[in-house]
């Protein structure tokens, strides 16, 4: 097996099944201002491609990393690979990067559990230093209503935030959305990573869903989220204004994303990491445990 650096443009029509949007050339390009140097790096067997990696970093002297601006990233397979030629392609990745090293952060294993199961090991065996994020997601079985999977003190306040009369607008503009999120993190004294040219941005490329809750006609709850894999809806910003607290909107804005998500027949609804050591959330987590979210694990990887 051999390793090349190749254009954009050839490594697209090499490696044409990424796991993810958040692989793909497109968003690569499209994020690519946001490092110094972004490298598309194809292993070889003979003639025939085996797999590839988008790696960016954002000088000389700073880690290859994949992903560069994305919830997860990781290797893509051009065909279906031994574990031994998975853990020699990591090998390769890993000899191009020099001195500079590489960070990796996979998916959840619910987005390609033998996949996900064969890059950990191999990363494993190569990595100086590991780290586990906390993710919480659904996965999307025989179909089970909302009420069903939530605690009894969340089953409550659902009740209660139905009967304070929400109304659930599943078709919102990107601009109302947006600016629900916008608000919500200003109020909170959040930052807000993208803005709304970077979200119509994304959305050439991601197919984006929007959620909208409304009390007596005004928007005030909202939920964003990518259609980021086949069966997978991921959750990317959510949240409501001050001015309905009590009300319960995030218990009413989970129900009704669950429900969207049920309908529309996706596999999963990734509701996004919640804790991790660097950065402990534990209340996030907390949360979406309590309305039916399952614990999962994200693996970051430095080698």
């Amino acid at each position: 097996m051999i390793i090349r650096e190749v254009t954009s443009q050839d490594y697209a029509a090499l490696i044409v099944n990424p796991l993810s949007a958040y692989t793909s050339v497109p968003f690569s390009e499209l994020n690519a201002s946001k490092v110094g140097r972004v490298v598309y790096l194809v292993l070889f067997e003979g003639d025939g491609p085996v797999a590839g990696i988008i790696l960016g970093r954002w000088d000389d002297n700073a880690p290859y990393r994949s992903p560069f601006s994305a919830p997860f990233g990781g290797m893509d397979m051009a065909r279906k690979m031994r574990i031994e030629e998975v853990c020699e392609a990591y090998r390769l990745i890993r000899e191009y990067c020099g001195a500079s090293g590489m960070h990796i952060t996979l998916p959840p294993p619910q987005y390609a559990p033998a996949f996900v199961a064969q890059h950990t090991y191999a990363l494993d065996a190569l990595a100086v230093r590991r780290e586990l994020w906390l993710n919480h997601l659904y996965e999307l079985g025989p179909e089970r209503p909302f009420e069903s999977l939530v605690s009894e003190k969340m089953r409550q306040h659902l009740r209660r935030a139905w009967r304070s009369g929400y109304e659930t607008d599943f078709n919102p503009s990107i601009e109302e959305a947006y600016e629900v999120i916008r608000q919500n993190r200003l109020e909170r004294g959040y930052p807000l990573a993208m803005s709304l040219d970077d979200l119509k941005a994304t959305a050439s490329i991601i197919q984006q869903e929007y959620i909208v809750l409304r009390h007596e006609g005004r928007a005030v709850a909202a939920s964003i989220s990518y259609r980021v894999a086949p069966g997978v809806l991921q959750l990317i910003y959510w949240g409501h204004l001050s001015e309905c607290r009590g009300k319960y909107p995030m218990v009413a804005l989970a129900d009704a994303l669950y429900s969207h998500a049920l309908a529309e027949g996706f596999d999963v609804l990734d509701l996004g990491p919640s804790t991790c050591v660097s950065s402990p959330n534990d209340s996030l987590a907390d949360f979406k445990e309590s309305v039916g979210a399952q614990a999962s694990l994200k693996f970051v990887f430095q080698l």
